[in-house]
């Protein structure tokens, strides 16, 4: 079809443009079919099709939303961004670049509860070094809101809101498993978890404790430009029980877990 740009649509075509569009068609086919821009045809269908926005729906089990507020306590992070003209609550994970397999899996369980994650991949002089799970969602920050708290600096304070026997169990060992994906190591001989947050390390073992897993503390004493570092040592005999329990949804850290058992 050809005709002059500025020309005013026809009723005809403002009634093809809606029936095209509820028929879910694309913009670029209506774009096509009309010989008008896109721009032009969005601005028709903006007139009875507002633009719709997914609303997050709490579908997950209690072990998998325990995971997902574990990995963000390990290592995420929470900003609220105001640039420009948008307001956004932004919801980070970080990754480190060999965690490519574990990102899909925090993405899988982010999309089951209807939210839109987006991965971006970090690279330094051409060479992959780190990634970061981005979700947008106001919802889902006030949900992990309700089970965590923290002043200040997330890394320093950030600990369960309520003591532990006010969880699920099934929640807890989800959220051992989140944060041990992200914030924990697998050592030679054993699995570990070291942070700066004393509350933290508190919670991870009165966690412990209740699944009657073995464990060593230590607290690390660094110098006055460093917070201290607590460190928490899961002893040998303990693995076992610790993998039937709370085991890694992050690939890399299970195969060492499991060469450690064999």
């Amino acid at each position: 079809m050809n005709r002059n740009k500025y020309q005013r649509l026809s009723q005809d075509e403002k009634d093809l443009i809606r029936r095209l569009t509820l028929d879910n068609k694309s913009l670029r086919y209506i774009s096509k079919l009309l010989d008008l821009g896109i721009t032009t045809i969005y601005y028709h269908v903006r007139k009875f099709k507002s633009k719709q926005f997914k609303k997050m729906k709490m579908t997950l089990n209690d072990f998998h939303f325990g995971e997902l507020v574990g990995s963000f306590v390990g290592d995420g992070n929470f900003y609220y961004d105001t640039n420009g003209r948008s307001r956004r609550y932004v919801i980070r994970y970080y990754l480190s670049h060999e965690d490519d397999l574990y990102s899909k899996h925090l993405v899988r369980l982010l999309r089951e509860i209807n939210l839109n994650p987006r991965i971006f991949y970090r690279r330094k002089n051409g060479k992959l070094s780190s990634m970061e799970v981005k979700v947008y969602s106001k919802e889902f920050y006030n949900l992990i809101k309700k089970e965590v708290t923290w002043e200040g600096t997330k890394t320093y304070s950030v600990r369960l809101l309520r003591e532990i026997d006010n969880y699920s169990e099934d929640f807890l060992k989800g959220f051992i498993r989140g944060l041990m994906d992200t914030d924990g190591f697998v050592e030679p001989y054993n699995v570990s978890l070291g942070v700066t947050s004393e509350s933290l390390i508190l919670n991870f073992k009165e966690i412990l404790t209740k699944f009657d897993i073995q464990y060593k503390f230590t607290r690390i004493k660094r110098d006055s430009t460093r917070k201290d570092l607590f460190l928490c040592r899961v002893y040998s005999k303990s693995l076992k029980l610790y993998n039937d329990l709370f085991g890694f949804s992050n690939p890399r850290k299970m195969k060492r877990l499991m060469k450690i058992l064999k």
